[in-house]
C-alpha cells in the first residue's frame, strides 16, 4: 500500500470516528478562546519539538510532500500527517456534535487550531531553513 493511500485511509478513519463519537461539549466563550489560542501556539511549537526528539539533531528540514514515507530523519513529514489528523478529527467532532446536539464543541475547535498551528509551524521551519 502506498504511503498516500495509507495516510488517506487513516484520515478518513479519524474523521468518521470523530463524527460518530464526538467528545467534549459547549464551554464558555472565554474558556474556549483561551484553549484555542493555547492549542494553536502548542501546535506551532510541535515541529520544533519533533526535530529535537525524533532525530536528535540529525534531521533534514524540507517541505513535506504528501507522498513521502514517514521518516524519523524528516520530522516534518510526521508533523505534516499529525496536522491533518488534528484537522480531520476536529472537523469530525464539530460535525458530529452539530448533528447530535446542534451545539458547538470547543474540543473540535481546539483540535483544528492545533492542526493549523502545526501547519504554520512546518511552514515557518521550512522558511527559516530556506533563509539560512
Amino acid at each position: 500500500m502506498k504511503p498516500a493511500s495509507l495516510k488517506i485511509t487513516l484520515l478518513l478513519a479519524f474523521f468518521t470516528l470523530a463524527i460518530f463519537f464526538p467528545i467534549g461539549g459547549p464551554k464558555s466563550f472565554i474558556a474556549s478562546l483561551i484553549a484555542i489560542v493555547v492549542c494553536f501556539i502548542g501546535g506551532m511549537c510541535y515541529p520544533y519539538i519533533a526535530q529535537m526528539d525524533y532525530a536528535m539533531g540529525q534531521y533534514i528540514i524540507q517541505k513535506p510532500i504528501w507522498n513521502d514515507k514517514l521518516s524519523l530523519i524528516k520530522p516534518l513529514t510526521i508533523s505534516h500527517l499529525i496536522a491533518y489528523l488534528l484537522l480531520f478529527s476536529g472537523s469530525g467532532i464539530i460535525i458530529g456534535e452539530l448533528i447530535q446536539t446542534q451545539s458547538s464543541n470547543f474540543i473540535g475547535f481546539c483540535l483544528i487550531a492545533a492542526g493549523f498551528g502545526v501547519i504554520f509551524g512546518n511552514a515557518w521551519a521550512v522558511s527559516k531553513k530556506d533563509h539560512q
